[in-house]
């Protein structure tokens, strides 16, 4: 609360607007991190870029606090996320990872991952294992909190940090309209981003250039 919450929230509002208005005309959005993150995401016209700023005033519309982030459902996401942070009950019980996960990506499906700790990755195998669209990336979502300076290891804050981070599973279709479901969902957070927008570099090492 004291990170999150005590940011400027006017500042907030005018960066998650001002990328989801570059976003949701993406074709493509390239990612790279120190940590090894390297991907290509490519997106549907017909699906929408959920902007959630942090403005709730209207009657029926809600989001969750911290806020801080644009996000949709990808066509497609290929090459390497090195995830610093797992969400769902991971956080809770894995925090951050000194050793980030490194997870393989091709035609939007996680292929395979690697990590030197055996619990989680039993974990990890597991939650994939779900159903078969759990290894299927179903969002992608740039943080837009420019009130944060840190990773604290609870992922309701951390994904929204400046970065990039994305889903296996559901991808929420009753906002984004995709045309697919999944009864699991996992986050994973790939900090301190560098990030392309058709060619645009809109973010370097975690700093906004809007």
């Amino acid at each position: 609360m004291t990170d999150g919450m005590a940011a400027d929230y006017e500042e907030i509002y005018r960066i998650t607007q001002q990328v989801w208005s570059v976003a949701k005309a993406a074709s493509t959005i390239e990612v790279q991190t120190r940590n090894g993150t390297d991907l290509k995401a490519t997106f549907r016209k017909d699906w929408k870029w959920i902007p959630c700023d942090g403005r709730y005033w209207e009657q029926h519309r809600w989001g969750n606090l911290p806020e801080g982030e644009t996000f949709t459902a990808p066509l497609s996401v290929d090459g390497v996320i090195a995830a610093e942070e797992v969400g769902d009950w991971f956080a809770e019980k894995y925090g951050f990872l000194q050793k980030p996960v490194v997870m393989r990506v091709k035609n939007g499906r996680l292929t395979s991952f690697e990590t030197d700790n055996p619990e989680l990755r039993t974990d990890l195998e597991e939650y994939m294992a779900q159903s078969p669209c759990s290894t299927r990336v179903g969002e992608f979502a740039i943080g837009t909190n420019v009130g944060l300076t840190r990773i604290v290891g609870n992922f309701l804050q951390d994904e929204k940090f400046p970065g990039v981070h994305l889903a296996f599973g559901d991808p929420y279709g009753f906002e984004t309209g995709a045309d697919w479901e999944c009864n699991s969902h996992v986050d994973v957070l790939a900090s301190h981003a560098t990030v392309h927008v058709d060619g645009r570099k809109i973010m370097d090492d975690g700093r906004f250039l809007l």
